[in-house]
């Protein structure tokens, strides 16, 4: 290839990844969290293994409620109890329309990832040595 094909398509490239990083910065209002890279977001910072550690790692930075990104799929997380029971009992209004993540299911192995109908459906917690 020549210097100009190499220059445009490079061009291209950045062009692209610029876009996406500036969708994602809309002009909506989120909870701060973590600076994820184009395309991949913050997968390379979660454990496979427990997505949940390192959840509990972020939240000691950026508060109960903060933002992530996994892969280009942007995720609002709730770390904590209080946090949690005011978003699914006292705004359950608000979060009765959202669908489970399959990413989060499958990694969490269904222990994760609530949306308000999975909650009726769930009939114990795990303890820590089963994880």
């Amino acid at each position: 290839m020549d210097v100009s094909t190499t220059l445009v398509l490079a061009g291209l490239v950045l062009t692209l990844l610029w876009w996406l990083t500036a969708k994602r910065r809309s002009n909506v209002r989120l909870p701060p969290g973590p600076r994820g890279l184009p395309l991949l977001g913050n997968l390379l910072q979660l454990d496979k293994r427990a997505p949940f550690t390192t959840m509990l790692k972020l939240s000691a930075s950026y508060g109960p409620v903060m933002t992530i990104y996994l892969g280009t799929q942007r995720l609002v997380v709730l770390v904590g109890y209080d946090v949690i029971k005011e978003a699914l009992v006292e705004n359950a209004d608000e979060f009765a329309g959202r669908g489970p993540i399959p990413l989060l299911v499958r990694a969490t192995r269904g222990y994760g990832g609530f949306t308000i109908k999975h909650i009726a459906t769930c009939h114990r917690v795990p303890t820590t040595t089963e994880l």
